[in-house]
C-alpha cells in the first residue's frame, strides 16, 4: 500500500509499512482494545520485509512478525529465531521455502533446506503447517511459527473464503488454557530485614532532598530513594547454588564465545565453503 492511499478500520490499531521502490508493503492489524506496540525488527537478510509488533499480555507479552521474502532474496533467519529463546513469538509471512517438511510434494530448495536445519537449533520455536497449500496453485509458501509452548493452544487453518493468489490463514491461540507463569524467586530476604535502618534511610532522603516539580522526576527519585534503603537494611536472597556444569571456568566470555561458534556453523550452513 503506497502512502497516498489511506487504509482506515475501525476499531483497529493499524501499524503499517508503506510500498515503496524497495518494499512490497505490509500491514499489521490489531484490536484497538489489546495493547499494543511497534518493535525493531531482526534483520532476516538483505531485501526481506519484515515488521514486528508486541502485544502486551496480562502477564507476559508476544512479538508478532510479519515476514516477505522475495523469491530472489536469501533468507537470514538466525537473529529472527534466537528472539525465540528471550521471549513468546508468533511468526508468519511468506518465506517461499520448499521443503519435503512443509509439503511433500514440493521441490527443495535451498531457503527450504537452511530453514528446516535452523529450526533444529530452536527447540524454542515450532513451525505448526499442517501441510495444506497455501497458494491457489497449490504451493506451500507462508509459514507460520509460534513458541513452542504456545503449539498445544495453537491452531492453524486455512481460510478458503479470504483469499487473493495466497489463501488467508489463521491462527487462534486458545490463551486461558496456558499455566500460569511462575512466579519469580523473591529477591529481598524480608524476614531478615532491619526495618529500623529502613526507615531512618528514608527520613533522611526525605529531610534532604527537594522533591522535583516533575511528576516522573519525583517518581523515579522517590523509586531510587526506596531502592538505596533496602540495599542498605535487607539483605538479598539466593534462591539457588545451582551451577553450570562447567562452573569453574564457565563465565560471560565463554558463553559469548559458544555463540559466536554456533552462529559461525550455522552461516556455513546456509552458505557452504567451496574448500574441501
Amino acid at each position: 500500500m503506497s502512502k497516498d492511499k489511506q487504509f482506515r478500520l475501525p476499531e483497529y490499531q493499524q501499524y503499517l509499512v508503506p510500498k515503496g521502490p524497495n518494499s512490497h508493503g505490509s500491514m499489521i492489524l490489531v484490536r484497538a482494545t489489546i495493547p499494543s506496540s511497534e518493535v525493531e525488527p531482526a534483520h532476516c537478510g538483505d531485501g526481506v520485509e519484515a515488521q514486528a509488533i508486541r502485544i502486551h499480555l496480562a502477564n507476559d507479552s508476544l512479538v508478532v512478525y510479519n515476514i516477505y521474502k522475495p523469491p530472489p532474496k536469501r533468507l537470514e533467519a538466525d537473529a529472527l529465531l534466537t528472539q525465540a529463546t528471550q521471549e513468546l513469538v508468533l511468526i508468519a509471512g511468506d518465506f517461499n521455502a520448499h521443503h519435503p517438511t512443509i509439503n511433500p510434494t514440493t521441490t527443495l530448495n535451498q531457503n527450504g533446506h537452511y530453514l528446516m536445519e535452523l529450526l533444529t537449533d530452536f527447540p524454542e520455536i515450532t513451525l505448526i503447517n499442517t501441510g495444506e497449500p497455501t497458494h491457489i496453485l497449490g504451493g506451500t509458501l507462508d509459514l507460520t511459527f509460534i513458541s513452542t509452548e504456545f503449539v498445544p493452544v495453537a491452531q492453524w487453518e486455512v481460510d478458503d473464503e479470504l483469499t487473493s493468489d495466497h489463501f488467508a490463514k489463521t491462527t487462534p491461540l486458545r490463551m486461558e488454557l496456558l499455566p500460569p507463569l511462575p512466579r519469580p524467586p523473591p529477591r529481598w530476604n524480608y524476614k531478615k530485614a532491619n526495618w529500623k535502618l529502613y526507615q531512618d534511610e528514608l527520613q533522611k532522603w526525605y529531610s534532604i532532598n527537594e522533591p522535583a516539580e516533575d511528576i516522573d522526576q519525583l517518581n523515579q527519585d522517590f523509586t531510587d530513594a526506596i531502592q538505596h534503603a533496602a540495599e542498605g537494611a535487607i539483605p538479598k536472597t539466593n534462591p539457588t547454588n545451582k551451577h553450570h556444569k562447567d562452573y569453574w571456568f564457565y563465565n560471560d566470555e565463554v558463553r559469548e564465545q559458544n555463540h559466536r561458534i554456533n552462529t559461525f556453523r550455522r552461516h556455513l550452513r546456509q552458505y557452504p565453503s567451496l574448500r574441501e
